[in-house]
């Protein structure tokens, strides 16, 4: 066998098995759409969050949008990662969809417990 093909043969298994899908459950699978914060993020500013890109966000502050990213399940919950930079500034990075009830979502950090919960309302 030349030494071409076992190289191919190589890279070929390490894109197959490097990129597993986890699988969400329907209630996590059924969560597109716009939701709107309930309450503020201390700012006074009104929110919006769209999820209708599949495993994908869009925070909107009125029009403006402050943040965008990723949605992967870690540890059987959603967990926002923030494409921006530097991640500090990221309203939602690290934080992840704690309950989905009713169409609406409570979000907060998984695994802390004292801290804050933003409630957002399906449009």
């Amino acid at each position: 066998m030349k030494p071409i093909s076992i190289v191919l043969i190589v890279l070929f298994l390490i894109q197959v098995t490097s990129c597993k899908k986890s699988k969400l459950s329907s209630q996590q699978s059924n969560i597109d759409g716009c939701y709107k914060l309930i309450g503020d993020f201390d700012d006074g500013g009104s929110y919006e969050l769209n999820l209708k890109e599949r495993g994908k966000y869009k925070l909107y502050k009125g029009k403006l949008m402050v943040d965008h990213g990723r949605l992967l399940l870690e540890n059987n919950h959603l967990i926002f990662h923030s494409d921006k930079i530097p991640k500090s500034y990221s309203k939602m990075n690290k934080q992840g969809i704690k309950t989905i009830e009713n169409s609406n979502l409570i979000i907060t950090r998984i695994g802390f417990v004292d801290s804050d919960y933003y409630f957002f309302e399906r449009q």
